[in-house]
């Protein structure tokens, strides 16, 4: 009796019932609760007394209350005493036992996306746009209503909340609106109800994965985007390329038990970028009078519109110059050669252009041809940016020795048509 009161006798959310039928020979007050363990046991009967009158039964309800996840073990014993005795027959009964078992797992809510939510959004679109909205389905397939909270983590918002029939929340957020909850909404969903949930992705630098708060950068382009790798992640948003952004965050579901659930969120941004099919465009080594073609193919790997247009700009010096520069004078004995800046020689068949984003289909590529045409010898090298409106640049460097030397014409004769060579007689 002391161990069935201290339970309480209220049942619980989530209890379970189980019929006891003592016999019908004969069952008395008294049934309590025993067991091994030091606490008590998650198990409650009601009623806690009974009498059962001759051929009849009483049910007893047997609840059980998980305090903590994972198996429960004990054993129910009633002891009992006949009310009416004959003569010379003893009043006690002999007790009757239960073993009850039970196993508490962690609530759940089914989720329309299992691994993650992800979004793709691109950096010239305001987060007004409709991709940086996505809708995520929570439903409850348990045998009980669950209580739960929702929460998320920057750069992630709840704006709207769409729950069915049945369920409840405690916060109405509109997707018109668009404004987060300032506090977790609660929701109780009973066994079958849904509530479908409207994220908000607002990036911003601080929650860049990888970001260094105070870190380099600067000139045109936007900072590289730094992706640490983490166990976790897939191998798809651990290997993004330079023009692609990763933000993390998680769906928090808090059940009412403590039990917790959670959903990764990433978000990727794609910064408008080209790609160029060389970084440096060598002609071959020429006379002064020859003039060159050479292929050159500009496409966007981004997701994002890309408008851009084509300028010279001063060579740096580079690293790999340095090295290069120091490798030919190790080599040939000689100081190295400066080359002339001289952009008029060279020219580009397009100076301007843009590229519009196609999800699911291989990116156009954009080829072009540019021309050489030197007016004097010498080596000559010019830099060329492909300045991207609010994206990243490509550069690249163009470069042709220009001789006065005859010989250095045969290299191109292979190169030229029939048409353009004037055959005399005496060849003939």
């Amino acid at each position: 009796d002391d161990a069935a009161s201290a339970l309480g006798s209220g049942p619980p959310p989530f209890g379970r019932t189980r019929n006891v039928h003592p016999q019908s020979t004969g069952a008395g007050p008294g049934a309590a609760l025993r067991n091994a363990h030091a606490q008590p046991p998650p198990f409650s009967i009601s009623p806690a007394t009974a009498n059962v009158p001759a051929h009849s039964t009483v049910d007893f309800t047997v609840m059980y209350e998980p305090r903590v996840l994972g198996s429960a073990a004990a054993r129910l014993v009633g002891t009992c005493a006949r009310l009416e005795t004959l003569p010379g027959e003893p009043s006690a009964h002999p007790p009757i036992a239960l073993d009850l078992s039970a196993h508490a797992r962690a609530p759940r809510l089914e989720m329309s996306e299992r691994r993650k939510l992800k979004w793709q959004v691109s950096l010239l679109e305001p987060t007004t746009h409709a991709d940086y909205r996505r809708e995520l389905l929570l439903a409850n397939r348990e045998d009980a209503p669950v209580d739960f909270t929702l929460a998320t983590s920057p750069p992630f918002e709840i704006v709207a909340l769409h729950v069915s029939a049945g369920a409840t929340t405690s916060v109405l957020l509109s997707a018109q609106t668009g404004e987060a909850a300032s506090n977790p909404p609660r929701l109780i969903l009973p066994k079958g109800e849904s509530v479908r949930v409207q994220l908000q992705f607002r990036p911003t630098p601080a929650t860049r994965l990888g970001y260094a708060a105070g870190g380099g950068g600067g000139g045109d382009s936007p900072r590289e985007s730094v992706v640490s790798v983490e166990p976790d992640l897939d191998e798809e948003l651990t290997e993004l390329p330079d023009h692609q952004e990763l933000h993390r965050g998680a769906l928090h579901v808090s059940f009412g038990n403590g039990a917790q659930q959670q959903l990764p969120l990433y978000g990727v941004v794609h910064q408008a970028a080209l790609s160029l099919s060389t970084k440096r465009l060598t002609f071959a080594r020429k006379h002064v009078s020859v003039v060159q073609q050479l292929p050159l193919e500009v496409w966007s790997p981004s997701r994002a519109p890309v408008r851009w247009r084509l300028e010279h700009i001063l060579p740096a010096r580079t690293a790999a110059d340095e090295l290069r520069d120091r490798t030919s004078t190790r080599i040939t004995g000689k100081p190295p050669r400066v080359p002339r800046d001289e952009p008029s020689i060279f020219e580009f068949a397009t100076t301007s252009g843009s590229f519009e984003p196609a999800p699911g289909v291989t990116p156009k590529r954009l080829q072009m041809l540019v021309r050489c045409a030197p007016t004097e010898p010498g080596f000559y090298r010019s830099r060329y940016r492909f300045v991207v409106e609010k994206g990243r640049h490509a550069e690249i460097d163009v470069e042709v020795e220009v001789t006065l030397n005859e010989e250095d014409d045969q290299y191109h004769i292979t190169e030229r048509a029939v048409e353009d060579f004037v055959f005399t007689e005496s060849l003939l």
